[in-house]
């Protein structure tokens, strides 16, 4: 039998090297990272579950601590990649949860492996495709990546996460989620912003 893998770490699948960490114990819960976060979204609510549950969270390839070979990923590729993540992990199926960008990637899991969700859950985000006006948005997100660099995309987008409120009262917890957001990839900038423009339309999954 082989050894099994450390509570954080790296896995190689399809062509990346992808971060996760596994806290607590009881049924697993998998949770998936919004644009462009990482895992590290999840902290405190890592804290909060792990009395009761083994919860996983990783690092979308590009994204905190792990690598993409290029800034070709979409949403199939992301949800391949957790599906994978899953299987090195030797979880067989878990409740499995994706915030903003993570939905379409969850809905794509369902698609394509059902038997392993124990349920779902679905934290700010939406089954419909983009727009034309919000494709053009992320197309201009990934245009602004490349021309500009990573860290020009924290203003464009913590406003979008955090009220202006809560910037002011909790400028820790601005600057972490600005940290995490400044720790992706060009690579992955490129790619998730693009994969959000082109993401499939899940209002047929979510019914």
């Amino acid at each position: 039998m082989a050894n099994p893998l450390p509570d954080d770490g790296f896995v190689e699948v399809n062509g990346a090297s992808i971060y996760y960490e596994r806290t607590g114990e009881g049924a697993p819960i998998v949770l998936i990272h919004g644009y462009p976060l990482s895992g590290g979204l999840f902290r405190d609510n890592r804290d909060a579950l792990d009395d009761n549950y083994t919860v996983i969270t990783l690092d979308l390839r590009g994204y905190g601590q792990s690598t993409a070979p290029d800034s070709n990923a979409t949403i199939e590729t992301y949800a391949q990649d957790v599906l994978d993540v899953m299987t090195e992990l030797d979880v067989d199926d878990a409740i499995i949860g994706g915030m903003s960008m993570g939905g379409p990637i969850v809905f794509e899991m369902y698609r394509r492996a059902p038997e392993r969700f124990r349920g779902m859950i679905l934290i700010d985000t939406t089954p419909a495709p983009a727009a034309p006006s919000e494709a053009g948005l992320w197309r201009g997100v990934a245009a602004q990546a490349q021309q500009m660099g990573v860290p020009s995309l924290v203003p464009v987008l913590i406003k979008d996460m955090l009220t202006g409120a809560t910037r002011m009262d909790r400028p820790a917890l601005a600057t972490y989620l600005s940290d995490i957001i400044e720790q992706a990839s060009l690579n992955a900038a490129v790619a998730g912003a693009n994969a959000l423009a082109t993401r499939p339309d899940s209002r047929p999954t979510l019914a």
